[in-house]
């Protein structure tokens, strides 16, 4: 991340980006997603080609790490509105079930009553089966964040493996106490 000054980031024909006021919009056949610039970045698009250029406006460790987290985070959106992200979660536990009503999701998960989740606005939310989950969105730190949450509610256990999980997650079964 040392060299993201020299670096740019090629934007796609298909996608549209303003840079007005320390506010970058960036627009795609996905949806429109902006992010605040701080203080300390210039961040400018450099010919018609649409190429995106960094630079920081002083050469401090502090400015270096802002400036690779802006250009991670620049990059995830063109290719969030561009394609799209997507997270699988599975359900695994005996009796445990999901189902999705008017962007809410309903879990079934070993409670003594059904836990109710609201889907946010810019994920959309599918169930292919009675335990998966299917969640698509073009911002990627929406759709982590509310993966997390539903995971949160009830995580894998460690002794018998039951619980949320994502899709491809090892799930580490620790062995039990012997006498």
């Amino acid at each position: 991340m040392s060299r993201l000054v020299e670096s740019t980031i090629c934007i796609p024909n298909d996608v549209k980006m303003i840079i007005k006021d320390r506010v970058v919009l960036v627009q795609g056949n996905l949806g429109l997603l902006t992010h605040f610039l701080h203080n300390i970045l210039d961040c400018k698009i450099i010919d018609k080609n649409c190429i995106l250029s960094f630079r920081s406006k002083n050469r401090l460790v502090n400015n270096r790490s802002l400036l690779g987290t802006t250009y991670a985070l620049l990059r995830a959106m063109i290719f969030g509105v561009s394609f799209g992200f997507i997270k699988k979660l599975q359900l695994v536990g005996v009796g445990y079930r999901v189902a999705i009503n008017d962007n809410i999701i309903t879990l079934m998960v070993g409670f003594s009553h059904v836990v109710n989740y609201k889907v946010p606005d810019g994920i959309i939310a599918t169930c292919p089966s009675l335990v998966d989950i299917v969640l698509r969105s073009a911002n990627k730190q929406l759709l982590g964040q509310f993966a997390a949450n539903l995971r949160a509610i009830r995580p894998p256990e460690p002794f018998s493996g039951k619980g949320i999980r994502y899709e491809g997650e090892i799930v580490h079964i620790k062995d039990i106490k012997k006498k």
